[in-house]
């Protein structure tokens, strides 16, 4: 069996049992937090039209039922776009942290990958953070943790491309846009 594809057998068992152990004790215990609750009233509003606004806080945070800038737009609006398309329940809503838990193990891969290190130290740090209680934790929640831990590992691959290139102009020529 070649290196390329005892990464990609070594990957999807890793992802698979990932996800198979995230469905089968996250639903089982997870109660909503209040967080959750928040930010899916966040995005909810934002999906219907109805602006960045929650009024759950109107009576906690004064003016939050107009305007709420304290929280950040990212993940809300990416959650009322999740939302829109499988629905507002939380369960589903989990789901987007779950998605972004495995494209974070993902990421994760290809920094290694992109770092140099031997197949089997890629594949052991993939296994150690999808093992981790936290990872796992944050992983079945509606909150914004893993968006972050995805757009810190695409930013850290993206910038180690233009490391590992000869000449890093390309790379940043690329992300100019000229």
């Amino acid at each position: 069996m070649t290196g390329k594809w005892r990464a990609v057998l070594g990957m999807t068992v890793i992802l698979a049992v990932f996800l198979a152990t995230l469905c089968r004790y996250g639903d089982t215990w997870l109660v909503p937090w209040h967080d959750e609750a928040v930010l899916v009233r966040l995005a909810q509003n934002f999906a219907d039209g109805r602006g960045f606004r929650n009024e759950l806080l109107e009576n906690i945070l004064p003016g939050a039922e107009k305007r709420t800038y304290w929280q950040m737009p990212v993940y809300p609006m990416m959650l009322s776009l999740w939302g829109r398309l499988f629905g507002f329940e939380l369960n589903a809503l989990r789901w987007f942290s779950r998605c972004a838990g495995v494209m974070a193990l993902l990421l994760l891969f290809a920094l290694a990958r992109r770092l140099r290190l031997p197949l089997w130290l890629c594949l052991f740090a993939v296994l150690w953070t999808a093992s981790d209680l936290t990872f796992q934790f944050a992983s079945n929640f509606a909150r914004p943790e893993l968006l972050c831990c995805c757009l810190l590992l695409a930013s850290a691959t993206a910038f180690m491309r233009g490391e590992v290139t000869p000449s890093p102009l390309p790379f940043f020529t690329f992300w100019s846009g000229r």
